[in-house]
């Protein structure tokens, strides 16, 4: 596993990024799941995203907690 200046590994063996905010596309790309998919679990509440300015972005602690967890 190659892991770039800005992550960490955890115990868990997940790399983690420390960026405060995702984009939706990369968001989704790192969680290996559609855009459909991201938003449809954003509806049920169980993604969190933040607007900021006129952007929807997903936090990085919100994308190391579903990287650990699993996407639900």
């Amino acid at each position: 596993m190659r892991i770039s200046k800005t992550q960490s590994v955890h115990p868990g063996g997940a790399p983690h990024d420390h960026h405060r905010a995702y984009q939706i596309p990369e968001a989704c790309e790192r969680l290996q799941i559609s855009r459909s998919s991201l938003w449809k679990y954003a509806g049920l509440g169980r993604i969190k995203l933040v607007r900021i300015g006129g952007r929807t972005l997903l936090s990085g602690e919100e994308l190391n907690r579903l990287l650990e967890e699993g996407v639900p």
